[in-house]
């Protein structure tokens, strides 16, 4: 067997037992996250409706009914290359949830501890992950949105609470930054 023949019938079986190994890492996994396609609403829901309920079994100080009064969307940072879950502190301005680009909800401690993040008094800062302010909502994404809000609205109070569009994103949907807005009216983008 002459030398060339031994050096690709090694580099054959090293390609072969790297990509053996690799595979079987990546099947078993415990951690791997779900595309957004595979994630099923249910579970959306289920996780947009445990992230708003606040209580001293997570850390927090439970509901403040009375001092919420908006719910504020803000288009935020799109974390597109990589696989992890937004935290909810990682934007411009605090917020007190964030739905990550899989449409995946987290609270940051400012829920939990019932403070007003820097946009203002009484508002509860929802950020969503865009690319860009101009892009709409992914469907998953507004599962989520719609999950959070009524989760929102029934933790808070018996009454609905005003759901406002940040300027940065009003123009995407055609509304009036600032002014209350009905969940339904905003429009959806299907992947």
């Amino acid at each position: 067997m002459d030398q060339s023949t031994r050096m690709l019938r090694t580099l054959g079986v090293l390609v072969l037992s790297m990509t053996g190994t690799a595979s079987l890492l990546g099947w078993a996994d415990p951690g791997a996250t779900l595309p957004s396609a595979v994630i099923p609403p249910a579970d959306l829901i289920q996780m947009a409706q445990g992230a708003a309920a606040g209580d001293a079994a997570t850390g927090g100080v439970g509901v403040r009914a009375d001092h919420w009064n908006t719910i504020e969307l803000v288009a935020g940072r799109s974390n597109a290359g990589g696989d992890r879950l937004l935290l909810a502190a990682t934007g411009s301005q605090p917020a007190h949830f964030t739905l990550d680009d899989f449409g995946r909800c987290s609270r940051s401690d400012l829920w939990l501890l019932q403070r007003d993040s820097s946009a203002g008094t009484g508002a509860i800062r929802v950020e969503i992950a865009q690319n860009t302010p101009e892009e709409p909502m992914s469907a998953a994404q507004w599962t989520s949105v719609r999950a959070l809000v009524g989760a929102l609205q029934s933790v808070v109070s018996d009454q609905s609470l005003e759901v406002v569009v940040d300027a940065t994103w009003a123009l995407a949907y055609g509304v009036v930054a600032g002014d209350p807005v009905a969940i339904d009216s905003i429009p959806v983008s299907l992947p």
